[in-house]
Order: C-alpha cells, then structure tokens, then sequence
C-alpha cells in the first residue's frame, strides 16, 4: 500500500463503469479528480449515481470497466484485506443515517471504534474542541437512543472527526439537521470546514443542501451515471 505523494491527486477515477445487482448500469464511464484539500461537492438528481462514487472511492462498490485510485493506490489491485486497512487509517466515512450504537454511551460510541490520533494517543485539547464545536460535551455519559436524530448526525460527525482522517467521504451528512439554528446545516458545515483546514483534510460530500454549495470549493453535477458539469462551489469562511 502507497503512501500519499502530496503533489499527486487524492482520489482519481478513470472510465469508471459500474453494474449494480441489478444489472442496471449504474455509471456510464466517469472521470474525476479529487485534489488534496479540496471541498468537492457532488450533486445532482436522486439514482444520478452520486453515492456510487462515493462508494466506489471507499472500494465498496467495484469497478466493471475502469479504474479507481485512492492515494496512488488501485483500488482494483488491493486485497480486501488491505483496502479495509486504507480506508480504517486515512479515510472518514459519514452517511445520512448515525449507525451509531444505541445501546451505548455516546462516549462509547465516539471513541471505541477509532483511535483519536493515528498515533493512538489521545490529542485532548482537540478532542474538547471537536466536542464543544458539536454541542455534545454534557452529553458523552448519555445513552444514544435518547439523543435525538440531529444529536445522533453529531455524534457521527465527532467520531468521523476525531481520528484526523486526510480524506473525509460524506452522503448527506446533515440530512436530520435543520436549516437554521445554532446546531444546523450552517453550524455543522462551519464545523466540518475548520476542522478539515486545520488538518489539510480533503472533503468530498454528496449533498441537496444550499449549504454544501456554500462550503464546497469545487461542484460536480451527475446526471445518469455521467458528468454532467461543472459549476464552482462559493468560497467558504470557518
């Protein structure tokens, strides 16, 4: 498994075809680039095919015809085994539902599944900041069921955050919070932008949300399985 060249492209996906179980051709030869740092939004209609890139840039979901590569690494190439440890140790994965455990803390919930440094020791100053940030540190001894549903999307932005991933893959990752409010969408991509600035981490989010676009540094329309077009993200201010 290749470390990173940070001169060299995190994610690259060339010709990408991908059959669902259908077999119903789900993308139709996509080409992406996905730059170290970048905040890339990819949007589009719903069964576009936006969370198969996402997917197919996790290794879940493989390519019929085509490539994908993460870190300089071909995804076709990686035993299972070693693609599960590249996406454990350099990749963040949210999606619009928690999966988090409700028969456990939130604390346990948070800190179980990763270390909080690729080092595994504890950085505890940004720890308490991630968890101020978030709005949950009254809430760690609580059990998750009874947070509610925009707490629990909390929660796993906090665990998504915490071990320093370099590359942060999201699919609707504020699905259950609302648009206004001090602990909204806003909030949450402000959240997601100053924590991913300070460690140089790479976003690549699918989204409906006004917000994302405002977040977003660069924007990619999918449309039937295709690339669509191009349109730039607004700058966005931590």
């Amino acid at each position: 498994m290749k470390r990173h060249n940070p001169n060299q492209p995190v994610a690259e996906l060339h010709n990408l075809h991908v059959i669902g179980e259908g077999g119903q051709e789900l993308l139709h030869g996509v080409d992406l680039t996905v730059e170290r740092g970048e905040r890339l939004l990819i949007a589009g209609p719903n069964g576009s095919g936006k969370s198969t890139i996402l997917r197919a840039m996790e290794g879940i979901v493989k390519a019929s015809e085509g490539e994908v590569r993460l870190f300089g690494n071909s995804m076709n190439d990686l035993s299972e085994d070693v693609r599960k440890r590249l996406i454990r140790e350099r990749v963040g994965v949210g999606f619009q539902t928690a999966n988090l455990d409700d028969g456990r803390t939130v604390a346990e919930n948070i800190f179980s599944l990763h270390d909080t440094t690729r080092s595994g020791r504890p950085d505890t100053r940004r720890t308490a900041e991630i968890l101020l940030s978030l709005g949950l540190q009254g809430k760690l001894e609580q059990t998750t069921h009874t947070l509610s549903g925009g707490e629990k999307q909390r929660a796993a932005m906090a665990r998504l955050l915490l071990p320093n991933p370099e590359l942060i893959l999201l699919d609707e990752p504020t699905a259950s919070l609302d648009s206004d409010g001090f602990y909204g969408k806003k909030h949450m991509y402000n959240v997601l932008g100053y924590f991913a600035a300070q460690s140089g981490a790479t976003v690549v989010v699918v989204s409906h949300d006004a917000e994302a676009a405002n977040f977003a540094t660069r924007e990619v329309h999918i449309r039937d399985g295709l690339v669509d077009g191009f349109a730039p993200g607004m700058p966005h201010a931590a």
